[in-house]
């Protein structure tokens, strides 16, 4: 008689199903995968390693509990796995899969609605969207555009809430109206950066260090193209 070699998966079915509900019941639910298939899928591991390389073997002071939580810790990784190979198919391919599984769920009418279908077609819409988008981008950096899209946002509005500060003091475009020197510039960025290196983050009334050098550089920029313009 050949003794038989693992474990008995009919005499320990109720521990396999207890130590899979209990430790990987809440897992499987957020996969979208039933509990009962992954008890019977956790089994099938099990006999399948009693007849191969990889069987139970008892050891002193432990039972079958680690080896049966070990098997089913790689089994629903393996469906998770296969859940979200199948899930990224049906985005992206074609009508004709797409009513495959609709009609495996169920669904007898290939017309009929099923939420695959509008998924499909968001996927397909937003990788269409985004191809156009770098598409675009590719054009712009091949043209020599300035690209005003790389700009980061809070710098931005930094930038705007330091000029609005020198606009409710100076009136707005000061530095374009006559008079308006470089020195006068160069001295406000000169102070902001001397006192952003020493520590200071922000000045008194909170407006950002940084962001009265961006100003003040602008400034310098835009009179520097008047005179230019001028000559």
């Amino acid at each position: 008689m050949v003794e038989r070699r693992g474990i008995d998966v009919q005499a320990s079915y109720g521990l396999i199903r207890a130590i899979c509900l209990k430790y990987f019941g809440k897992a499987a639910a957020q996969a979208s995968i039933e509990a009962d298939d992954l008890v019977n899928q956790v089994a099938m591991a099990i006999e399948v390693r009693n007849r191969g390389k990889c069987p139970y073997k008892p050891k002193a002071g432990h039972g079958p509990k680690p080896y049966i939580y070990r098997v089913a810790w790689q089994t629903l990784g393996r469906m998770a796995r296969k859940r979200r190979r199948w899930y990224n198919l049906a985005l992206c391919d074609d009508h004709g899969m797409l009513c495959q599984i609709a009609a495996a769920q169920g669904y007898a009418e290939l017309d009929s609605p099923h939420p695959l279908g509008k998924l499909a077609d968001e996927a397909q819409a937003e990788r269409r969207q985004m191809a156009a988008e770098k598409k675009k981008a590719k054009q712009r950096a091949s043209a020599g555009e300035p690209r005003f899209d790389l700009f980061d946002p809070w710098a931005m509005r930094a930038l705007a809430v330091a000029v609005a500060d020198d606009a409710r003091v100076n009136g707005e475009r000061a530095h374009l109206r006559p008079g308006a020197t470089l020195a006068t510039y160069e001295s406000k960025l000169c102070s902001s950066l001397n006192a952003y290196q020493r520590g200071e983050w922000a000045a008194e009334d909170g407006s950002a260090h940084l962001a009265h050098v961006m100003a003040a550089a602008m400034c310098i920029l835009g009179i520097r193209h008047k005179m230019e313009q001028s000559r």
